[in-house]
């Protein structure tokens, strides 16, 4: 049932995720020096004031299976949890930069201001490094940056 979910999202908005959460398409690097400053090194605000939503992230593998759940909530009330399941050779760090990545493309897709949460301190540490070379974690960067300039100014 999650995985139909999953599906339908994937095609609204642009099939923007099998390329990475396929295990038989690894990620590369990019040249860190082509990139804007803006998207190099990003500035996380502590808490965005007066967000739509508080979404909480969360990757995790149990066995050969390996995750990602993304929970909103607006007002103190849940909404429903979207739950994906991701290849076998996915690490755990992926599943967690993938969840935050799926937070940041719905927030962008329908015009949110959303606060994010995550336990994974490596994610934050490795989207806050200019140096990363890593093409999965520039486009979640590119996606964070244009999320904080729309909110921002």
């Amino acid at each position: 049932m999650d995985y139909k979910k999953f599906q339908i999202w994937v095609r609204r908005t642009g099939n923007i995720f099998p390329s990475y959460s396929d295990s038989h398409n690894l990620d590369f690097n990019r040249p860190v020096r082509r990139l804007a400053s803006i998207i190099r090194i990003i500035e996380f605000p502590v808490k965005l004031d007066y967000a739509d939503f508080e979404v909480y992230t969360e990757g995790s593998r149990v066995g050969d299976n390996v995750g990602y759940a993304v929970c909103t909530f607006k007002n103190n009330a849940l909404s429903p949890p979207f739950c994906f399941k991701l290849e076998p050779l996915n690490t755990v760090l992926k599943a967690e930069l993938f969840a935050i990545y799926f937070a940041a493309c719905c927030a962008l897709e329908n015009g949110h201001k959303i606060s994010i949460y995550t336990d994974s301190l490596l994610s934050i540490q490795i989207l806050r490094s200019p140096n990363t070379k890593s093409d999965f974690v520039i486009k979640i960067k590119e996606k964070l940056s244009k999320a904080l300039s729309a909110y921002t100014g």
